[in-house]
């Protein structure tokens, strides 16, 4: 035999010992999938998640109803806002036209009484300043009044004095024409003695 023929027949023999090993671990580890099946997951856990299952199945399909109600709802929601005749966004633009022209309304009110408002301070104003003009005036009266006051009580004292020098005067005359002898005179003055 050659050598190359040698070499193939170690080769062979190797690789077919391999194998029977390989078959040998492999039939003594194998697991027979149905018997662990029914096993773990009995008959009946099976019928129960087959209900589980159907359950599922029934509240998908009712979700899929309700999401399909939704979503006509939502269809018809949209056409009742967006409606160009009468959707909600007309009518919210109405509502708009309506509010712009009553502000534009009170704004002319709040202007015209605005100016009225100015007309009266305006008014007010010249009531003031009539007010402080008859105030100052008021207060040179009051002062001229008491000037005339001071002045009448400073000529009642000088009329006071000068009766006083009158009556010492008088007296002295009489005094001295009883002394001299002679009779009264009649007064300088034709009203007669002051009293």
């Amino acid at each position: 035999m050659t050598k190359f023929s040698r070499l193939l027949t170690i080769f062979v023999t190797v690789l077919a010992v391999a194998f029977m090993g390989v078959a040998a671990v492999s039939t003594a580890t194998w697991t027979d999938w149905k018997k662990v099946a029914n096993e773990r997951y009995p008959q009946n856990d099976i019928a129960k998640q087959k209900q589980d299952l159907a359950a599922l199945d029934e509240l998908s399909k009712a979700v899929d109803k309700a999401q399909q109600l939704a979503v006509a709802g939502i269809d018809a929601d949209v056409k009742a806002i967006a409606d160009p005749a009468t959707g909600r966004e007309v009518q919210l633009e109405k509502m708009l036209a309506q509010l712009e022209q009553k502000t534009l309304e009170l704004a002319e009110q709040v202007e015209l009484q605005a100016r009225k408002a100015d007309v009266k301070l305006d008014d007010l104003k010249l009531r003031r300043e009539d007010v402080m003009r008859l105030q100052s005036q008021f207060d040179e009266l009051v002062s001229q009044r008491q000037a005339s006051q001071a002045d009448v009580k400073r000529l009642q004292d000088l009329l006071f004095q000068a009766e006083a020098v009158l009556q010492r005067v008088e007296r002295r005359r009489e005094a001295l024409e009883s002394e001299t002898g002679q009779g009264p005179k009649k007064p300088p003055y034709e009203g007669g003695e002051k009293n």
